[in-house]
């Protein structure tokens, strides 16, 4: 019987281009890109070269991107990134609890995340969807509270398809003054480019026919990148897996 595979969502095969650029660094040009030796300085200016041309893919700059080993990582840096140092000055806001607004369809990467900020007394505003999986922008503004820190709305869903409103989410985002992250894990295979009021945003190569389990999150500059718990939060994450610099991981 033949098979027809149909999850793309999830992860896809790589593309025969795809594979031929990395082949020699799976092979003979392995050299650590951290070494100051001939090899390793290959490895690193192959590295800063898929840097430099994912920051044009998105309208970045290379400084902002940063790899990882996937989504979940990604998404946990951004997120525990802006949302830990606030946490360790109560000051920072007028009421105690930080607030972080999302939606009820996000990946679990998110989801898991904001769970694991409510033990930590964080306040977390799940917000509803239309019958079309669509977050309605009004009902984040109206979801706003004098302590909110950061709102996370995911760009493409990875069940639905849905394609969010990030342009107007981006602006009330901005005339309030608070970080946005966006986990477009699930849109590198169409015409996107981040809002500009994001500071963090997240993608994938894996839906896009590209390397398996590699990630980036760009970080805008006024948010400085941190290291975060190796503790992942996600569904189904393998514990030997390594929480890479900056903190999350997932396959789509």
């Amino acid at each position: 019987m033949n098979r027809v595979y149909l999850d793309y969502n999830a992860t896809t095969p790589v593309e025969p281009a795809v594979l031929d650029a990395m082949l020699p660094y799976l092979s003979a040009e392995f050299g650590n890109a951290s070494s100051i030796h001939s090899p390793g300085q290959r490895a690193r200016a192959a590295v800063e070269t898929a840097r430099d041309q994912v920051a044009v893919l998105i309208g970045a700059r290379p400084q902002e991107i940063v790899f990882t080993s996937g989504g979940t990582e990604s998404d946990n840096h951004a997120i525990f990134g802006v949302a830990q140092p606030l946490l360790a000055v109560p000051s920072s806001f007028p009421s105690p609890a930080l607030h972080v607004i999302t939606s009820t369809i996000e990946h679990e990467a998110v989801l898991n995340t904001c769970q694991a900020l409510e033990k930590s007394g964080v306040a977390v505003t799940y917000l509803p969807v239309d019958r079309e999986g669509v977050v309605d922008p009004e009902s984040v503004r109206r979801a706003l509270r004098p302590e909110t820190a950061l709102i996370t709305i995911m760009h493409a869903n990875n069940e639905l398809g849905t394609v969010q409103p990030l342009e107007e989410i981006g602006r009330i985002a901005a005339e309030a003054d608070v970080y946005f992250h966006t986990d477009a894990v699930q849109s590198a295979v169409i015409s996107f480019t981040p809002p500009k009021a994001s500071a963090h945003f997240t993608f994938a190569a894996e839906p896009a026919c590209s390397s398996f389990s590699t990630a980036a999150i760009t970080s805008a500059a006024s948010v400085p990148a941190r290291k975060t718990s190796p503790e992942l939060s996600a569904s189904a994450r393998p514990q030997s897996w390594p929480a890479f610099l900056l903190a999350k991981t997932r396959s789509a």
